[in-house]
């Protein structure tokens, strides 16, 4: 009987002890106090972009411009000095006088230096003699006469505050055949002062005629394209559609520039850019401010798109660095072995939230032990702009728990180092579906007015990262060039 009773408790004893070993090698540990879960709202960066315009008018369709307002010939008479010739031996001292007709080539403009320089021929057919009637039955009165000149147009341009061009135009011209008529032997007359006066009376309104080739309310209209809002939709990837506002604040212009075969007026509007969820209500168009200064240059894109990473991929990349880790430590003279089976991402009032959990292999134990320890880290992005990292990773308030003394130089050194080296999203290609998604809609002139705008040299990079309560906001600078032309807008036509 006796002997029955020892055996049954020595049963008792081991049962037992195999109880608690299991109980305790089985349970889950929370090692630290978890982080709260809070999002906080997705704010965009505001920006300022230049729409840049540049006005061109081809050489060609101004010297066409020209050719059409001036006349191609015109006619002249008048009265000159008196001259004194012997005539059948008798000396004969009369007035002269002349007529002539005048016919030119077409131009052609050049650029000469920051001005623009045409250049044509003139030909004078003409005759001129002595007044009167005896010149007239002398036949003295209508000597013919012939001439030839070629003639410079110096023309300066620019544009005042009401945005209307300014021309200034100077003559030069030299005569390469003077207008001189030889009304009998060694008695010449020359009459290039008297055709010089009529010449430049005839061409002294070219500065006001210049001006129909660079109309001015063409000019106006196209500036008045560039002055107005834009709401530009944009289909960015994995999120709804956004709205680009562009609300111009300032515009200036270069003035009027020469260039080798046109001629332009860069106008350039710089606008705060928005990002919104919704369209932005129509509004009417204002009239054009003052006149100010940009540079003769293309514009400049600067806009904040917003995109979105899942938690779920940040989740992977940090189980991608640590899974199937075995992390050694020391336990006495032993060794264990912590390994991360699973990790959990939540936003965490502006950074996030990470849970580990893990099994850990204790020297000596029947069974492993499993438990959970929390972390925060902020997100940023690297020095390329391109991937996502993770910085101030470090574990939330230790619990009073003794086991983490056996643990906390695995978790401290080696686990926290690999996710900060390992943890990283490579958001590039998401960047070029936006970068894409946006350069598309720029370009589509049925979304800009009829400005058709060319995005050159773009580039995206991440410039903020914001934990909101369903996933990563990631703020994307979108920058590059912006060419651009108006549709359809007429100036002078050829």
């Amino acid at each position: 009987m006796e002997n029955g009773v020892k055996a049954a408790l020595a049963v008792s004893v081991v049962v037992c002890g195999l109880a608690g070993t299991a109980w305790y090698s089985n349970r889950s540990t929370t090692l630290s106090q978890p982080p709260v879960r809070q999002g906080v709202a997705e704010t965009v960066r505001p920006s300022e972009s230049t729409i840049g315009v540049r006005l061109s008018v081809p050489l060609p369709v101004l010297n066409a411009a020209f050719n059409e307002l001036m006349p191609a010939s015109y006619s002249g008479d008048g009265v000159g000095e008196e001259k004194c010739a012997r005539v059948f031996g008798v000396r004969v001292c009369a007035g002269t006088k002349y007529n002539f007709t005048a016919r030119r080539s077409d131009v052609r403009f050049a650029r000469n230096g920051d001005r623009l320089r045409g250049s044509l021929s003139l030909n004078v057919q003409g005759q001129g003699g002595f007044r009167g009637a005896v010149a007239d039955a002398l036949d003295l009165d209508a000597k013919n006469f012939e001439a030839a000149a070629d003639i410079g147009v110096n023309a300066a341009m620019s544009l005042m505050p009401d945005w209307c061009p300014l021309i200034a135009v100077d003559l030069d011209y030299t005569w390469t055949k003077r207008p001189t008529v030889e009304i009998v032997d060694g008695v010449n007359v020359t009459i290039s002062g008297i055709v010089d006066g009529q010449i430049r009376n005839t061409l002294s309104g070219l500065s006001e005629k210049l001006k129909t080739a660079i109309p001015c309310d063409s000019v106006k209209n196209a500036v008045q394209k560039v002055w107005r809002n834009y709401d530009i939709p944009v289909d960015v990837p994995d999120r709804p559609t956004l709205h680009v506002l562009f609300k111009p604040k300032a515009i200036g212009t270069s003035g009027l520039i020469v260039a080798d075969d046109h001629v332009r007026i860069a106008v350039g509007s710089r606008s705060d850019v928005e990002v919104n969820t919704a369209a932005a209500a129509s509004s009417e168009v204002t009239p054009l401010p003052a006149l100010g200064e940009v540079p003769d240059s293309v514009g400049k894109l600067d806009v904040s798109l917003p995109l979105r990473a899942d938690y779920g991929s940040l989740s992977e990349a940090i189980l991608e660095a640590v899974k199937d880790k075995p992390f050694g430590f020391a336990v006495g003279s032993g060794k264990g072995f912590v390994t991360i089976t699973k990790a959990e991402i939540f936003p965490s009032a502006g950074k996030i939230g990470i849970g580990l959990e893990f099994s850990a292999d204790l020297p000596g134990n029947l069974f492993n032990t499993s438990g959970v320890v929390y972390a925060t880290a902020r997100v940023a992005p690297d020095k390329t702009g391109k991937v996502i990292t993770l910085t101030d990773f470090d574990y939330s308030r230790i619990l009073d728990n003794g086991f983490w003394s056996a643990l906390s130089a695995v978790f401290e050194n080696q686990i926290k180092a690999q996710v900060q080296r390992v943890a990283r999203i490579d958001l590039d290609p998401h960047l070029d579906r936006g970068k894409e998604a946006l350069r598309a809609a720029i370009a589509d002139p049925s979304k800009t007015g009829g400005l058709r705008i060319e995005v050159g040299s773009p580039d995206a990079r991440i410039v903020a990262i914001t934990p909101t309560e369903q996933y990563l906001s990631v703020i994307a600078a979108i920058t590059g060039t912006l060419d651009t032309t108006l549709v359809d807008v007429a100036f002078a036509n050829p």
